[in-house]
């Protein structure tokens, strides 16, 4: 599996086809495929095939595959969205029982990272803005709304955290230490910001303390909490080592940190400050409009590879590959197109021919509504595609609060919709 997910990277880097026969050729070998199942164990896997998905010159069906896979389990497991809509959690950060393990902070923020996936990568646009509230619960945990009401962060407290954790495990942090042990006790605490492995039903005194050293050794005492509590209330906040082995429940790791920070940069908006976002286009109070498909507008990526936005016959936002733009039915300018009144947006027809419009939503989620009828007011693009050249240039769309987002792409065909400025 590792290697499977470093050809997909090695494929995104390179474009070498070796890499992209390597994953075609071994992605049925995953779980995600074998079992048709998603969790939050194997995300290295899952996230890595999903991002294989979106990659040019993948085979259809083997993309269509990870992606109806991945899918179908988020829909219909009832560890997925299920227990979103049957409100299983109270703090709706759900994870079952039995995935309360040593390192469940990390097993949260993969949890999350699952749905910021499927709304990132907007495999039902019409439910991206629940996508979207749903990983940010689980970022919620981790920041305190938790049946311990802890921030699971180190030393918070100067950042605005009213209760955070005073000390964790870990040799720089040691416990004992006058200078970094805790932050009550000693002269600084451990440093800011490192996530403890969380609640940990699983654990247990050393075994010693059964056996060798259970007469002589004053910590063996079975502390509670961590034990004998409710599974979300199984936290300790202590760094004694063996044989208590606050290991188990303190100690922080790098894969936590960055399941973490994933899942923390997907929820911040990345506004521009860069007044550089101007448009060559600016549309007030209409929609704009291709009449003939598949004409649509077309973004360029950083290294100058242009896609075209289209919609499925079911309603999904696809970004396909142009190899070659016709000067006869394109039209090109150098500037971004604003659509700067709420609820406008971009309208284009799926391969039947049904009416799709594509507007923005508040923090950044795009909405994509079936037309029964063309709305009265709109600018008509007749037989033509609409390049937007020079990336960062890009399509700019305003939500119903006035807030304007623009729409960019990246090399591998992924849509972008970040805040930008559009006064």
């Amino acid at each position: 599996m590792r290697k499977l997910i470093a050809a997909v990277h090695l494929y995104a880097a390179t474009g070498d086809v070796q890499y992209l026969d390597y994953v075609e050729l071994n992605y049925s070998n995953s779980h995600l495929i074998q079992w048709n199942f998603v969790y939050p164990f194997e995300n290295l896997v899952q996230l890595g095939l999903v991002y294989f998905a979106s990659l040019p010159q993948v085979d259809a069906l083997i993309a269509e595959d990870i992606r109806n896979t991945f899918v179908i389990s988020m829909d219909t497991d009832s560890g997925n969205i299920p227990a979103f809509d049957n409100d299983v959690d109270p703090y709706y950060a759900y994870l079952s029982d039995a995935n309360y393990t040593w390192g469940s902070n990390k097993t949260k923020t993969d949890m999350g990272n699952l749905y910021r996936a499927y709304h990132n990568y907007m495999y039902d646009p019409l439910i991206n803005d629940e996508l979207e509230e749903y990983s940010g619960t689980y970022l919620h945990y981790i920041h305190g709304v938790n049946p311990n009401g802890i921030c699971f962060m180190s030393n918070m407290g100067g950042n605005g955290a009213e209760k955070s954790c005073n000390t964790i495990y870990h040799s720089w942090f040691n416990d004992g230490s006058a200078a970094w042990d805790d932050v009550l006790e000693s002269t600084y605490g451990p440093a800011p910001g490192f996530i403890p492995g969380g609640v940990n039903p699983t654990w247990s005194l050393d075994d010693c303390c059964n056996t060798t050293c259970g007469a002589s050794d004053p910590d063996c005492i079975l502390l509670s909490p961590p034990s004998s509590q409710p599974i979300e209330k199984s936290y300790r906040d202590w760094n004694t080592g063996w044989p208590q082995n606050s290991w188990e429940v303190t100690e922080p790791a790098i894969y936590s940190q960055a399941s973490y920070l994933a899942l923390l940069a997907s929820q911040v908006n990345q506004y521009s400050n860069d007044t550089s976002d101007q448009y060559s286009i600016e549309i007030l109070d209409k929609d704009l409009y291709f009449s003939t498909f598949p004409k649509s507008i077309i973004l360029q990526s950083p290294s100058g590879l242009k896609y075209s936005i289209s919609v499925t016959n079911d309603g999904e936002i696809e970004l396909n590959l142009v190899s070659s733009i016709a000067a006869s039915t394109s039209k090109s300018i150098n500037a971004g197109v604003a659509i700067k009144s709420a609820g406008q947006g971009l309208i284009i027809k799926s391969m039947d021919l049904s009416l799709w419009k594509i507007n923005a939503t508040t923090r950044g989620s795009l909405r994509v509504e079936s037309l029964a009828t063309l709305p009265t007011n709109y600018v008509n693009q007749i037989n033509e595609d609409l390049l937007i050249d020079e990336y960062p240039n890009g399509l700019i769309l305003t939500d119903e609060t006035g807030t304007c987002y623009k729409l960019t792409v990246d090399d591998s065909g992924k849509l972008y919709c970040n805040p930008t400025g559009c006064d």
